[in-house]
């Protein structure tokens, strides 16, 4: 099993990285930037993207069968989920978890998302 994370280069997501190569998991991060690779654990795969730019995020769920989808904390973070979420609907991944920390009270509706691809 392969898992894509967005945001695995920062505090929360480089715990979940770190507890899924525990568990065995496949890990492939989305980053912006290339990160140094003293930064990484070992057996992580990085792809560089943006979630603003699909045809990246496109590139970087090929083969991956689950998404764990954490964003910046900036104004559009709703936009970005809403990206990523269509591509993985697309790309036919069944499982997406998307951890949410803009708003959460305000953006309720996008804990929808969530369910609707463990479908």
């Amino acid at each position: 099993m392969k898992i894509l994370v967005t945001g695995g280069t920062g505090n929360v997501g480089s715990g979940v990285v770190k507890e899924l190569l525990k568990r065995g998991a496949a890990v492939r991060l989305l980053s912006r930037k290339q990160p140094e690779a003293s930064k990484l654990p070992a057996n992580v795969e990085v792809t560089v993207g943006d979630l603003l730019d699909p045809a990246s995020v496109e590139q970087a769920m090929k083969g991956v069968d689950k998404l764990f989808l954490l964003n910046a904390v900036v104004a559009d973070e709703l936009t970005q989920a809403l990206i990523a979420y269509g591509l993985a609907k697309r790309a036919g991944l069944r499982h997406v978890t998307y951890l949410s920390v803009f708003k959460a009270d305000q953006f309720r509706e996008c804990s929808a998302l969530c369910i609707e691809a463990d479908r």
